[in-house]
């Protein structure tokens, strides 16, 4: 691995360690770093999920392991947030509706560990801070 990139692979694990900071709507994201190299996240196949979404939880997105059930914390990439459509959804960065409450999200990357981290749903990805233009 290049060294760049293992180094913004360090900074990005650190930056999820610190378990992310909640938006106003009490949904828990990762702080973009303010300056340096772009930092993007890894992508890694994250079991199927199922989305969950409930306001009025102190954390209120996370995820239910279609596998075994458990249930899992999830800290999201900066810009994300709570929308409604009329229910509420979860919006990313770009102001798109990415998630319904009871969605199956099959294809993910992020870390693995317990929050996860999300930096990739679909064919999107989310970097920590975007690759200069």
């Amino acid at each position: 691995m290049p060294r760049r990139q293992a180094l913004s692979l360090v900074v990005a694990v650190a930056l999820v360690a610190c378990g992310g900071r909640p938006t106003p709507s009490g949904l828990r994201t990762i702080d973009e770093p303010p300056e340096g190299p772009p930092i993007l996240c890894p992508p890694a196949a994250l079991l199927p999920f199922r989305i969950v979404i409930d306001p009025a939880q102190p954390n209120p997105v996370w995820g239910i392991a279609l596998a075994t059930g458990e249930r899992f914390e999830i800290v999201w990439p900066p810009g994300f947030r709570i929308g409604y459509a009329p229910d509420p959804v979860l919006i990313d960065s770009r102001g798109r509706i990415v998630a319904h409450s009871g969605d199956v999200i099959a294809d993910a990357g992020g870390s693995g560990s317990d929050p996860v981290s999300i930096c990739q749903l679909g064919d999107e990805q989310y970097p920590l801070r975007p690759a200069p233009s």
